[in-house]
């Protein structure tokens, strides 16, 4: 009997004539087939973890440089919204001159429209001096929850503070 044991092409150099061989060599040289075959698994396996282990590192590199990149955008917007935004002082950041030319704008509208702004005034001046007095009636709106402490009804100072604010603030 001279048959051969079918091998993959990486088992080839272990092709030999079985019917020759004894039993125990005969099993000898199955077990040494399966462990090429084992081996050669194993090194595949290998070699495709590998492969899989270089992609996650080029995502990985690449999911970094894009969030380095969000944040150097990110930190420019900061950088630029500190330097034009008004923070917790109002005048940061206001030139003299630009102040100057607020004024001279209202002034020049206040000196276009003098009567209804001397009866504005005059309307506020009466309110104010009845809230100083005691007479005024001025009560913030029920559903206005910064003035829900009793104290502001209470307390003489704080009522008439309230009324002058909301005075103001019409």
């Amino acid at each position: 009997m001279s048959t051969t044991t079918s091998a993959t092409p990486e088992q080839a150099p272990q092709r030999r004539r079985i019917g020759k061989l004894t039993p125990g060599a005969r099993a000898a040289a199955k077990r040494k087939a399966k462990q090429a075959v084992r081996v050669t698994v194993k090194q595949r396996a290998a070699r495709t973890g590998q492969a899989a282990a270089q992609a996650l590192r080029e995502t990985v590199a690449t999911a970094s440089q894009g969030a380095m990149q969000v944040t150097g955008e990110l930190t420019e917007l900061v950088t630029e919204a500190s330097q034009n935004t008004l923070a917790a002082n109002p005048l940061i950041g206001l030139q003299p001159r630009d102040i100057v030319s607020a004024a001279k704008s209202l002034l020049k509208a206040i000196a276009l429209s003098r009567q209804p702004v001397t009866a504005h005034l005059k309307g506020y001046a009466s309110e104010l001096a009845g809230v100083i007095k005691g007479e005024s009636t001025v009560a913030p709106d029920p559903k206005d929850r910064r003035f829900v402490d009793p104290a502001w009804q209470s307390n003489f100072v704080f009522r008439r503070l309230l009324q002058a604010h909301m005075i103001t603030q019409q």
